[in-house]
């Protein structure tokens, strides 16, 4: 009798726990496709109002870029010919079904459903000299189609406060142009554009702080596993929308256009095993092993104190407990 209740009670002890498939997550660069990404800002300007942190938001958003996997070019505070032929320069290293990400932290127009980014050297007095000492954020773009890459993401931080801007025929002044960049036309497939504001309106430099208001809430949501472009461009509007009010500054509204390759993941949560996982499977199995011991021996306790009864010990019942 003892050594039955004492199996019964190993079997109790030993019993398992349902077994758990143990993993764990963490933040990974699963990258599928070269990625690759050219960076500028622009601080020191010769002709135009200096900017203050344009040099640190290309420093931090190069910084983390190459976390998330981009091979990065970083240009600082570069005249026209130097960044016109790093553009050229980068532009023919990109491959077919690359991931492009081009970001530009300085002064911008937008003149004649074009966007100009300007270089250090930029002398622009009047509207129609913009082309001819600016970049063109469309012209960048359609390099960017030509070379079939898979998607193209483009951020501007700028729009920043300068001084408007007469046409230069004499007879026209005082047609002033609206400050702020505009809508993008004829937008490459594939292609995403986010502007630090709206069109037609001003960014904030934030001087106070490191960095420009939009590229600070960028950089926030670009190290954040699992989110989708759509989602950081969201997160990033409405950071961006609730710090400018907070701080009693003009409203600024972030603004993106294109569809295809919002869904695109800078970085992903994957789930590896538990490094502990192989061990702790072989215990399980030699629990399972003993525990299956115990019920054999548990079976053969309860035959030699219960013997099985025989057919003379049955008797029929009365007919009242029927």
């Amino acid at each position: 009798m003892k050594q039955f209740f004492w199996i019964i009670a190993l079997l109790a002890m030993c019993l398992p726990t349902q077994a758990q498939n143990r993993s764990i997550g963490k933040p990974v660069v699963a990258i599928s496709e070269r990625r690759m990404a050219l960076v500028m800002g622009v601080s020191e300007y010769s002709n135009v109002q200096r900017l203050v942190n344009p040099a640190n938001d290309a420093d931090d958003i190069t910084a983390t870029l190459k976390d998330l996997g981009f091979t990065v070019t970083l240009l600082k505070n570069k005249n026209l010919g130097q960044i016109q032929a790093a553009i050229n320069s980068f532009v023919g290293s990109l491959r077919e079904n690359d991931v492009v990400f081009f970001y530009f932290s300085g002064h911008g127009i937008g003149y004649q459903d074009d966007n100009y980014l300007l270089p250090t050297d930029a002398r622009v007095e009047c509207l129609e000299q913009i082309a001819a000492y600016s970049i063109s954020a469309k012209r960048l773009m359609a390099d960017f189609q030509l070379k079939k890459v898979r998607n193209s993401f483009v951020f501007l931080d700028a729009c920043r406060s300068m001084e408007q801007l007469d046409v230069c025929q004499s007879n026209q002044k005082g047609a002033l142009k609206p400050q702020g960049f505009v809508i993008p036309q004829n937008q490459p497939t594939g292609n995403i554009v986010v502007y630090a504001t709206q069109a037609g309106k001003t960014a904030d430099d934030n001087s106070n702080n490191r960095n420009g208001l939009f590229t600070q809430e960028l950089l926030k949501n670009l190290r954040i596993a699992d989110l989708t472009l759509g989602e950081i461009i969201t997160n990033t509007a409405e950071g961006v929308l609730e710090a400018s009010l907070k701080m009693g500054r003009p409203r600024q509204e972030p603004t993106s256009y294109g569809e295809l390759g919002r869904k695109f993941k800078f970085l992903k949560t994957e789930l590896t095993p538990d490094p502990d996982e192989d061990a702790k499977r072989k215990e399980q199995e030699s629990k399972d092993k003993e525990i299956a011991d115990l019920k054999r021996q548990l079976a053969e306790a309860t035959k030699s104190l219960y013997p099985p009864l025989k057919n003379s010990w049955i008797y029929p019942l009365p007919t009242w407990c029927m």
